[in-house]
């Protein structure tokens, strides 16, 4: 888990990310490619291993770090923005 997942406030966002987030989303072409590019990156960990908690630890760093956060969760950002979920 990330290391922000030490608070409360991380976790609330994280889960209800799952809430906002319709599987769908998560099962396009676009979304696969986006989780398997950080798969291959540095900040990568295992709670991410299935789309659905990569989506939701990201939406979570986004709401607490907003622009600070790394080039995956702001792409993934982007691409929710884009679906019409955030």
């Amino acid at each position: 888990m990330p290391k922000q997942a030490k608070s409360i406030q991380f976790l609330a966002e994280h889960e209800a990310a799952h809430i906002r987030i319709p599987y769908e989303v998560m099962a396009s072409s676009d979304a696969n490619k986006l989780h398997k590019s950080f798969a291959k990156s540095k900040h990568y960990v295992d709670n991410d291993m299935t789309i659905s908690e990569f989506f939701a630890d990201c939406v979570a760093e986004y709401r607490l770090q907003g622009q600070k956060s790394n080039v995956h969760v702001i792409k993934v950002i982007d691409y929710l923005s884009k679906e019409g979920v955030l």
